[in-house]
């Protein structure tokens, strides 16, 4: 169960006059229907919050005074400073967080509301349960802990003037339906892949032999070890296995790096996971031998393989012709910095609540990744944004912080915007290296 949150996810007040409607006949041959323009409006109720993280006696008051609380916007969430403070337990999740009562208020005016009309408010989603209050009086209770709810709040609204919005949120795990004294429970058969893939997904966190081929994780983590991606989504070796071994067209995946100090011997078992007939190795444009029956359907070992600098190429036939390679090249020593921003496609929008992510790589002279980096980075921002940071597989205390370690030469930050639109400008920085900036203009 996650912990964490309170996401009043864009959370919307919607304002809609909702009328009766005749629809036309519809008979064949004639153009398709086309749904009248709903009168239905949605209003953004994102920003301009206030919490408090703990337990206070009268929040839901119309007089109490809030003005000390913190300023937010949504979504939010309350445990977003505390989490992977220290090495989670692996049936009990991360262990640092707060977990109790957290206080949420909003002053607002909403349009008058037009006659026969209805007013709803609407939260995406709320960790774990919420008592929700409107001018002082309670109008609601929110238990589910996953999905959305909504209230009818046109009684109880008062049109066109100022009102309260209050909400008592309790993330705790331990938290019990009131009606039922029975506490939030994962239904097991909502996880039960079919069975002609079960096998494959009680491995997702697969060691394979090569150092740092693991998959960005460590057995002792502060977020998770298991998935086919790591903590800031960026993939794994087994995400690549399970493209492959899922994929209906003929596919391969060679595991690994071929990136090593060349006055230190390695010799390895070079693991290539293909859905094909038969599997080549070829270093360097020598061939190193063929496979044709893999471990498990998937899995071609080539055993005892002496590196070499140059080129690790596979390649997979079917009925004996070749249909899908893949090379792995030694890359070499780190040179400069690189950054690639990720936004959604309309942009990063100034809204309070929209992110960038933007991942940093360290990169050799030609402009290719050194997968077995793994050191510091820091970061500085100037502009309308608000810096959220990355994270560190298997380290402490390293959460919402302007420096980040690489893991396998890449690693990922984000950003969340402001309610103003501008230039951002991110710079990143490690000595001896060429630096590296991006500017993202929200919109």
């Amino acid at each position: 169960m996650h912990n964490e949150i309170l996401q009043l996810n864009r959370r919307k007040f919607v304002a809609a006059a909702i009328a009766a409607a005749t629809l036309p006949a519809v008979s064949f041959g004639e153009a398709p229907f086309a749904p009248p323009t709903s009168p239905r409006a949605r209003l953004d109720f994102n920003l301009d919050w206030r919490f408090h993280k703990e337990e206070v006696t009268g929040a839901e008051a119309v007089t109490f005074d809030d003005a000390s609380w913190a300023p937010v916007a949504t979504p939010h969430s309350f445990n977003d400073i505390d989490s992977f403070r220290t090495i989670i337990a692996h049936g009990a999740g991360d262990r640092g967080t707060y977990k109790g009562i957290a206080w949420y208020r909003k002053h607002f005016t909403p349009p008058a509301i037009p006659s026969g009309g209805k007013l709803f408010l609407e939260f995406e989603g709320m960790r774990q349960a919420g008592d929700i209050y409107l001018n002082g009086k309670a109008i609601g209770l929110y238990e589910n802990g996953v999905t959305p709810y909504g209230i009818d709040i046109t009684m109880a609204i008062l049109s066109g003037k100022p009102n309260i919005l209050a909400v008592k949120v309790d993330n705790r795990t331990t938290y019990a339906e009131r009606a039922t004294g029975t506490t939030f429970q994962w239904n097991a058969n909502d996880f039960n892949p079919d069975p002609a893939h079960a096998k494959w997904s009680g491995y997702a966190s697969i060691y394979f032999s090569d150092s740092n081929a693991d998959g960005r994780q460590d057995s002792s983590e502060v977020a998770r070890v298991s998935g086919k991606v790591d903590a800031v989504r960026l993939p794994k070796q087994i995400y690549y296995a399970h493209r492959v071994i899922q994929n209906d067209h003929a596919d391969l995946h060679l595991i690994g790096h071929w990136s090593y100090p060349e006055d230190k011997k390695v010799v390895k078992t070079v693991y290539v996971i293909s859905n094909c007939d038969s599997v080549e190795l070829l270093l360097n444009g020598k061939s190193l031998g063929v496979s044709s029956k893999p471990t498990s359907g998937y899995i071609h070992a080539f055993e005892s393989v002496a590196f070499v600098p140059g080129k690790l190429k596979a390649v997979g036939r079917v009925a004996g012709k070749a249909v899908v390679d893949q090379e792995l090249i030694t890359v070499g020593a780190p040179a400069a910095l690189k950054l690639t921003p990720i936004v959604g496609p309309r942009g990063l929008l100034s809204n309070g609540a929209d992110a960038a992510l933007i991942d940093v790589e360290i990169v050799d002279a030609a402009g290719r990744r050194c997968p077995t980096d793994d050191a510091r980075v820091d970061f500085t921002i100037t502009g309308p944004a608000i810096w959220r940071g990355g994270y560190n597989s298997g380290k402490i205390e390293n959460t919402n912080n302007l420096y980040l370690n690489t893991e396998l030469g890449i690693n990922r930050v984000a950003i969340r915007s402001a309610a103003t639109r501008g230039a951002i400008t991110i710079n990143a920085t490690r000595e001896g290296l060429k630096p590296a900036r991006v500017v993202l203009n929200s919109i």
